[in-house]
């Protein structure tokens, strides 16, 4: 009975050792290519001060991230000696691959240095086998992640709720 369990037990690693290289493979032959043509083509349609950058710092864990570039604001602060303007890092889209192959979305939201820092940095949208990456939901996924950019940006939202001012 144990040598039929261990058998079984054996088997079903290997299956999901085959799967984790299927996605593995299905991401360097395919995905990554259809995030980087369809990011690329989002960036250029809508030109919204963002850019598309290739995450590539590790192996197997690489992605695609579609972000908003850092901006001065308009708030500047003073003490006695100086003056300090205020820069606001810019929110960010993330496509990366997980340790098993899938894909994690994940939005990344501003901040703005010593002012506004989110009680939730980031927020995992959703986790998907790289399959169902294709221009449609990608195209989905920004629409969401512009939307919340839009909610962020709306004052009337997080005032009171997920963000700590520091004064």
């Amino acid at each position: 009975m144990y040598i039929r369990n261990l058998k079984d037990s054996v088997e079903n690693f290997n299956n999901e050792m085959r799967k984790k290289e299927g996605k593995r493979e299905l991401w360097v032959t395919s995905t990554k290519k259809t995030l980087m043509y369809t990011l690329a083509k989002i960036k250029e349609t809508y030109p919204l001060g963002w850019d598309v950058h290739e995450m590539d710092k590790a192996e197997n864990t690489d992605g695609y991230i579609i972000s908003f570039a850092d901006t001065s604001i308009d708030i500047a602060g003073s003490d006695t000696e100086n003056t300090k303007s205020y820069t606001k890092r810019g929110g960010t889209l993330a496509f990366t691959q997980a340790y098993n192959g899938d894909v994690f979305v994940i939005i990344v939201f501003p901040i703005i240095d010593e002012l506004v820092l989110a009680k939730e940095p980031q927020k995992v949208v959703l986790r998907v086998t790289p399959n169902k990456i294709t221009e449609e939901f990608i195209h989905m996924q920004v629409a969401n992640f512009l939307d919340e950019m839009v909610q962020w940006e709306s004052s009337s939202l997080y005032n009171d709720i997920g963000f700590d001012v520091k004064r």
